[in-house]
């Protein structure tokens, strides 16, 4: 059986909303990640220069140069960057986010559960097929190897 680790996994979020920042962060922290909050892509490159991130979160609201700067920075640093999109036009702005390298993209009002499906999907985990704890949070990570 494989033992878990006691390391915090870290999650970037970007210029997002207060209220997607709340659901990201509660809803990976059972899980044991670190969540932080940037508002400028010029932020962004000290912060993946300093520290090594799981994920990124990006506001597609950013200005255009900032979005794309946070995508391009996450594909250099081999991040997989998650573009939240508000619900105008989501199919535009997945097409657009996949084309310019995002991972994917996640509405906003983002949900506890599909922040952390996207979280699983992004880093290569799944989770172990244990009973959640009796205070009701998710069972842990199972630590897979990471794809190269």
């Amino acid at each position: 059986m494989q033992q878990r680790t006691a390391l915090k996994r870290k999650i970037l979020v970007v210029g997002s909303r207060a209220a997607d920042y709340r659901v990201i962060e509660s809803a990976t922290r059972a899980w044991m990640f670190e969540t932080e909050q940037c508002a400028a892509s010029t932020e962004v490159e000290i912060r993946l220069g300093e520290k090594e991130f799981d994920i990124v979160f990006v506001d597609e609201n950013l200005t255009e140069v900032e979005y794309l700067q946070v995508i391009s920075l996450g594909r250099s640093h081999k991040v997989p960057v998650v573009v939240l999109a508000s619900e105008d036009d989501r199919d535009a702005a997945f097409r657009k986010a996949i084309r310019l390298g995002a991972f994917d993209i996640l509405p906003t009002p983002c949900s506890a559960k599909d922040v952390q499906w996207m979280v699983i999907r992004a880093t290569g985990q799944s989770l172990k097929s244990t009973p959640t704890s009796r205070s009701g949070s998710v069972p842990p990570f199972e630590v897979l190897p990471r794809r190269q």
